[in-house]
């Protein structure tokens, strides 16, 4: 899709140019697209933290749960900040 984008845009643009260009912006779409899935992931995990912990457990379990989530999302906050960092180099 953001290759179409990108293609409408250029089409004044020689094919070699377009070529040439979509080279040079690969890179930060590779980039959107990861982030896009981390996005879908994340509601997804949330989703199923949320069905978890309102199951029928034992406070212990719920309590190594929410540690395991914890440390989770602080794992995907960091690639999520690699990556938004790598968008702007």
């Amino acid at each position: 899709m953001a290759f179409l984008l990108i293609l409408l845009v250029c089409t004044s643009l020689t094919h070699r140019t377009v070529a040439l260009r979509w080279e040079k912006l690969r890179p930060i779409v590779d980039i959107f697209e990861e982030l896009d899935v981390l996005v879908e992931t994340d509601a997804d995990i949330e989703h199923l933290v949320s069905d978890i912990l309102n199951a029928d457990q034992c406070e212990h379990d719920q309590e190594e749960l929410s540690e395991l989530i914890h440390l989770e999302r602080q794992q995907r906050a960091t690639y999520r900040q690699a990556l938004e960092r790598r968008v702007w180099l």
